[in-house]
């Protein structure tokens, strides 16, 4: 897996040298296409809805919920197409297991419309290992290239779908209803002109609002954050065009999006109730490993009080013992993390397995499902004005600055570098990869902190704030 991947990046996480072909590219999608996607044709209807839910699937399934790109938890499945610029023809030729902040960099443009361009760029420069010129010329010629394709009249080849139906599970009646919304798609307000209204829009800064809610929220009469936050959640609810929706959870979710909407428009974290956070005397951990072998090299913890202890694997054996080290720790205290539920733990659960171990009965606290992110509005206190919120951009947005030192940046950078520590026995690659693991511990620590003092827990405050 990672020789292929390696081959692929051409990449060198020391040096991280300029690869001929670029890992994350700007793909600006042409105007009259915007749309026209499976994911927002699954807005449609329940059927559109089922088909769509089993081609995400079989995908996050085949990274293990992790992003292609930087190994980060993985929310979008990204449609790649090929475009055929004589004939007109956009032709889909397979899928990209993305987090949100890479998915941003293939749609800049969009990303330029919401006020996230600077920071999308940026990732576009120091993912691709890019000169800022480089990256500049590459993202001009990107909008020229979007600027001719979108003066055509476009056909779409949705023939992937039929030549991959048994990998999908997709039936015959599945691939005839696809292409009748696809021959359909376009008619009314509830099609493509709300949604090129919602591109436009600047309600996709708000969390929980994608293309479709954004389409939805439009035809409502909602065209900004302003109106989305002075809106009542409950006149909403009985608005026809959400009313209509086949999204059933956006109307229960209607109170945490005019929360975040007021938190967006006013450019300020909004607290409403206790927070409720993790014991001070949790074990904060962090893991690195392979997804695709469930092999766990680095365990890292930071204890009460601030120490930090990180076990690194080169083989089975050293495995076995970082991860009972690990539940022994988590068997007293409440092991807290950042997206553990979705990321580590199953990554911990199957390796843990195959020692003849198991994690069942341990404490485990999740502080961006716990806190940050629940979807629930039974349970969601705290509204960050922030649409990613991975624990980069969570941390930084609280003040952390990331030390000069740090070569590796993210999960698949660490990961190539293991691979690359077993073949040359580098101790500084080892080194460099336990930098990450302790400094995204060191990320978390300021979350809780912060966290803790906006809710008015000067115990819990004070408690991390010796962690950083």
């Amino acid at each position: 897996m990672i020789d292929r991947l390696l081959e692929m990046f051409h990449f060198d996480f020391l040096h991280l040298g300029r690869s001929k072909r670029l890992r994350l590219p700007i793909e600006l999608v042409p105007s009259p296409l915007w749309g026209r996607s499976l994911s927002h044709f699954s807005g449609e209807d329940d059927r559109t809805r089922e088909i769509w839910g089993k081609i995400r699937g079989v995908e996050l399934t085949r990274t293990g919920g992790r992003c292609e790109v930087c190994a980060e938890k993985a929310e979008v499945v990204h449609e790649k197409w090929e475009y055929d610029d004589e004939h007109w023809l956009q032709r889909l030729t397979g899928f990209e297991v993305l987090c949100r902040p890479c998915s941003n960099v293939h749609h800049l443009g969009f990303s330029i419309k919401t006020g996230a361009g600077s920071e999308v760029f940026e990732r576009f420069v120091r993912i691709n290992a890019l000169s800022r010129n480089e990256a500049e010329r590459l993202m001009k010629e990107a909008f020229e290239l979007w600027e001719k394709r979108s003066a055509g009249r476009w056909m779409q080849d949705f023939g992937f779908l039929s030549q991959n139906a048994e990998r999908y599970g997709l039936t015959a009646d599945d691939l005839a209803h696809l292409e009748v919304v696809v021959r359909n798609a376009g008619k009314g307000l509830s099609g493509d002109q709300a949604y090129h209204e919602a591109v436009e829009s600047e309600l996709l800064r708000v969390p929980l609002i994608g293309y479709a809610r954004a389409a939805i929220l439009t035809e409502a009469g909602i065209r900004t954050v302003r109106e989305l936050e002075e809106a009542d959640p409950e006149v909403l609810r009985s608005n026809p065009a959400v009313a209509k929706s086949r999204d059933p959870s956006f109307p229960i979710q209607l109170p945490m999006v005019v929360e975040y909407a007021r938190a967006v428009h006013e450019e300020r974290v909004i607290v409403d109730g206790e927070l409720a956070l993790p014991p001070p005397d949790s074990v904060l951990v962090d893991l690195e490993y392979d997804p695709e072998r469930s092999f766990v090299f680095v365990v890292g913890v930071m204890m009460p009080g601030g120490e930090v202890k990180q076990w690194f694997s080169e083989n089975e054996k050293q495995e076995r013992e970082a991860v009972e080290e690990l539940i022994a720790l988590c068997s007293k205290n409440t092991c807290t993390g950042y997206s553990l539920y979705s990321a580590d733990l199953p990554t911990l659960s199957k390796s843990a397995a195959r020692h003849g171990l198991s994690i069942e009965g341990l404490r485990f606290f999740d502080v961006f499902y716990d806190v940050l992110f629940t979807e629930n509005p039974r349970r969601q206190r705290v509204y960050l004005p922030l649409k990613d919120m991975g624990l980069k951009s969570v941390s930084e947005f609280f003040g952390y600055r990331e030390p000069p030192d740090i070569v590796i940046r993210d999960g698949l950078a660490a990961l190539i570098a293991f691979y690359r520590f077993l073949r040359t026995k580098d101790m500084g690659i080892k080194e460099q990869i336990l930098k990450y693991n302790r400094y995204d511990l060191e990320r978390t620590a300021l979350v809780l902190k912060e966290l803790a003092r906006l809710s008015k827990d000067w115990e819990k405050s004070t408690a991390w704030r010796q962690r950083e």
